[in-house]
């Protein structure tokens, strides 16, 4: 959206409590999460807490959930790709330099 940043997903490994932050380019995701093999599970998000314009409102919401729901994931290249308990992609996610 227009003056927003850009949609991201940033894992970071360092020390001992891996975290990850998100955004669709509203409201700003962050947690902790477990990575285990060929495993991983988002923590509970917290959130800032501004309104969000639609489409930004529903995309939020559902990226809240893809990362409630993951439990595997796939790195192809690079991208990574995200799987719910039943194996189902639940996100497809492209690498880039920051």
């Amino acid at each position: 959206a227009e003056g927003r940043r850009e949609p991201h997903l940033v894992l970071r490994g360092d020390g001992d409590s891996p975290r990850y932050a998100a955004t669709v380019g509203c409201n700003q995701l962050a947690g902790g999460l477990v990575l285990d093999g060929g495993t991983i599970s988002f923590g509970p998000a917290a959130a800032t807490m501004m309104a969000c314009h639609p489409p930004l409102d529903e995309l939020e919401r559902a990226l809240g959930a893809a990362l409630a729901a993951v439990r595997s994931w796939r790195i192809l290249g690079n991208t990574l790709e995200l799987f719910d308990e039943a194996g189902a992609s639940v996100a497809l996610l492209q690498a880039v330099y920051l």
